[in-house]
């Protein structure tokens, strides 16, 4: 029986929802709506059906699906349909089934698309064109996406990931690759879709630190190996996306309930699939809407 409605679910999963309503009549959304909405039903029936085998009960009314379906429909471009609901399912799995203490690790928008980026890389792959950048329309995701954070008490982790990740690219890759600027760096924030990634995707409240000194130093971590990545391997749009899931993955190596032998197993596996993500080659898709 349903005893509760986690209330910040429903308003980052309506936000999320309003802003592809947004993007789908005023910018650029790749999916159809209405194919968006049977990814929302799918996405949903999985999550209830995990809670219900997990619990044989529904506690809660969850709307945390929506909100990974949703960011998965902004942050990916899949050439075949039914890589989608796989990834999803991939997602929904891992939440329900890598947990700890309660929690998981992974927050299931970012592991769907590392998912993508590991087993269909020829098919699927991270854009940022999705939404556009026009400077209204970033205002709206910045306005709503900090209403979120306010609520969820992860404001931390978006400002100093903000502000330590155009310090570290103007530090460690403007001054070393004579062809960049500040200027690419910068714009990087125009796009709509990454802003969208700082305020929803990186401040996911299941997976990221509760004090404020561990959430800056989570923001701080996330932007110093996205920087690192683009250093050895030239820029890519995974990177933040790859730093997030690498760090999200590492916590198991600071419970103490954890196996030593387990933790070093699950950071090798984490490597390894960054490693293979990185050996891939870039995903190009061009914005026709």
């Amino acid at each position: 029986m349903i005893r509760s409605i986690p209330i910040l679910q429903l308003v980052q999963a309506v936000n999320l929802f309003i802003l592809i309503l947004i993007g789908k009549y005023w910018a650029f959304v790749y999916l159809p709506l209405n194919v968006i909405l049977l990814l929302i039903l799918f996405g949903t029936g999985i999550e209830y059906l995990f809670i219900y085998l997990r619990d044989r009960d529904f506690p809660y009314f969850s709307f945390s699906a929506l909100s990974t379906v949703m960011g998965v429909s902004l942050m990916m471009v899949a050439l075949k349909w039914w890589i989608y609901p796989v990834v999803i399912f991939l997602a929904l799995l891992q939440k329900h089934l890598l947990r700890v203490e309660g929690r998981h690790f992974f927050n299931p928008s970012n592991f769907a698309l590392i998912m993508a980026l590991l087993f269909f890389h020829t098919d699927a792959g991270i854009v940022f064109g999705q939404l556009g950048n026009a400077f209204w329309f970033a205002i709206v995701v910045v306005f709503v996406g900090a209403v979120i954070l306010y609520m969820a008490n992860r404001w931390v982790i978006s400002i100093a990931f903000c502000i330590s990740y155009l310090l570290l690219q103007y530090l460690m890759i403007v001054g070393y690759d004579p062809v960049m600027t500040f200027e690419d760096i910068y714009w990087r924030f125009a796009s709509v879709s990454f802003i969208v990634f700082v305020f929803y995707m990186l401040t996911d409240p299941r997976t990221t630190p509760e004090k404020r000194v561990y959430q800056f130093l989570f923001g701080l971590s996330v932007a110093l190996v996205a920087t690192v990545l683009d250093r050895v391997y030239g820029y890519r749009l995974q990177h933040p996306f790859l730093a997030l899931f690498l760090l999200s993955g590492s916590q198991i190596i600071w419970m103490k309930k954890i196996d030593y032998r387990l933790k070093a197993v699950s950071l090798f596996v984490l490597i390894v699939a960054i490693i293979s993500i990185q050996n891939h080659p870039p995903f190009y898709f061009a914005m026709d809407g």
